[in-house]
């Protein structure tokens, strides 16, 4: 069976893996000079010295550990899981340290329906089977099924939490990559996920030592081996869905290839337009397709030390500390047709603390920020970034300079629809058994469409995006069952 696959981020260099594993011959086509979609080594140039950093997703979570192992990941690179993860409001400078009281509210319950639900997920993963509202109800009962995947945020964490500190540190994940509101149905699908990672034994996320980017990178060279063929620089002009020829331009040489099988691992509205489907365009072009997140990398010619002392492990800075209001901001640049940004939680993530990079580096995704204007229009957000790491460092003289990166700048650099680096907002009605774009879901999940031959597994598709690789994993796999 021949197989083409055009994309190779994290989810097209897994799909290809499996599916070259399981015999088929494939060919990969990447648009970009080299593999790694979005995670990917990017470099700049400040003060006549050159930094690498992450230029999209920067901490490393939600791949299955089967996929680790069975890939070969395993075995060639190290995992650094992080050891904690901390809360502050902003503002508080970090020398009082974070919210100690959340530990006291902490809730056993919680942790273990989590567990169970988590195991229910990842068996379906594992198993790349269809998720149904039938199969949840059946293996982990109503209830729960109601609490987190059907059910809002919000009564989610009402249910096992009095705490608003611990609530808003529950909730934060929903509302990650787009504005979804914490009141909404499947919102706490999100919360649901983020107990299904990652490649440590604890579920802990962390970093790939030598940078992230060795993720897709070294998926490559283990493909080659498969003899997976890999052709960068790739504009792909056309896919036939019915015939299966796809047509690219290389360095001004036309090709076309024919293939069984073809796999899109790219945004969806590239593959709609590609297959000339523009009853499918029309479709996800009326999806829920915005991000609001932004992301600052910051340059330290030393590593960046905390006056918390808690070392190098992840912090996230609170701005909005009720849930009501955390909620309205979620929102507001949504709402708002002025509103190029508002304060809502900033993630740290210490991305230098294992290699010896010669400088330090610190990456922030923040929320809540506008789609229209590039990072270089908002300099005043990325001082009020700034400024608010800076000032819980013992170290902010080493700070060199910054960089940011905004849902536009990413719709730019990475051609998502958007800006969302989920393709799709992880809401209702584009999660759990929405997240599909088959006209026959419960018969091949990741069929693209009505087109017999063509599939997709970016990461529009369930489970959701992040360097996971789930969802080309899951797609091999019921290509392979020849579903």
């Amino acid at each position: 069976m021949n197989t083409v696959i055009i994309g190779a981020g994290i989810n097209g260099e897994v799909c290809a893996n499996y599916l070259a594993r399981g015999g088929h011959s494939v060919t990969v086509l990447e648009r970009a000079d080299r593999v790694g979609g979005a995670c990917v080594r990017h470099v700049t140039d400040i003060d006549g010295q050159t930094f690498s950093f992450p230029g999209g997703a920067s901490v490393f979570g939600f791949m299955q550990d089967f996929v680790w192992r069975e890939t070969g990941l395993a075995d060639r690179l190290q995992f650094e899981p992080a050891d904690n993860v901390y809360y502050y409001p902003a503002g508080s400078r970090g020398s009082s340290g974070p919210w100690r009281h959340m530990e006291e509210e902490d809730s056993p319950q919680f942790h273990a329906d989590g567990e169970k639900v988590a195991a229910f997920l990842q068996k379906g993963f594992r198993d790349a089977e269809v998720p149904t509202l039938e199969s949840a109800n059946r293996q982990i009962g109503p209830e729960l099924t109601k609490l987190w995947i059907t059910g809002s945020a919000r009564d989610l964490v009402d249910h096992y939490f009095t705490s608003p500190e611990q609530k808003i540190a529950i909730v934060l994940s929903v509302n990650e990559s787009g504005p979804v509101g914490i009141d909404e149905a499947f919102s706490a699908f999100t919360i649901s996920l983020m107990h299904t990672g990652s490649v440590d034994s604890e579920g802990r996320w962390g970093y790939v030592k030598g940078g992230i980017w060795r993720v897709t990178e070294e998926l490559e060279r283990l493909n080659g081996r498969l003899d997976v063929t890999t052709v960068t620089s790739a504009r792909v002009l056309s896919a036939d869905p019915d015939s299966g020829r796809v047509v690219y331009e290389k360095d001004g040489v036309t090709t076309a290839l024919h293939a069984d099988q073809v796999v899109f691992a790219t945004e969806p509205l590239t593959a709609a337009r590609l297959i000339k489907d523009r009853s499918l365009e029309e479709q996800i072009s009326g999806m829920r397709l915005m991000g609001t997140s932004g992301k600052v990398v910051m340059f330290f010619r030393d590593h960046p030390r905390f006056k918390d002392g808690l070392g190098d492990t992840l912090r996230f800075l609170i701005c909005n500390t009720e849930l009501d209001v955390f909620n309205e901001a979620a929102l507001s640049v949504k709402q708002s047709a002025t509103a190029d940004f508002v304060p809502g939680y900033l993630e740290l993530y210490p991305e230098s603390r294992s290699d010896d990079l010669g400088y330090g580096l610190l990456s922030v995704f923040f929320k809540h920020v506008t789609l229209g204007k590039i990072g270089e229009e908002l300099s005043h957000v990325r001082q009020f970034v700034v400024d608010q790491v800076l000032a819980l460092l013992d170290n902010p003289e080493d700070f060199i300079g910054s960089i940011l990166r905004t849902p536009q700048d990413l719709c730019t650099v990475f051609g998502f629809a958007g800006g969302n680096i989920d393709h799709v907002e992880i809401a209702n009605p584009h999660t759990y058994v929405g997240r599909t774009f088959s006209t026959h879901p419960s018969e091949s999940f990741f069929q693209f469409g009505s087109h017999r031959r063509v599939y997709y597994c970016g990461a529009g598709t369930y489970p959701c995006g992040s360097v996971a690789g789930t969802g080309g994993y899951m797609c091999a796999t019921q290509i392979l069952r020849g579903q």
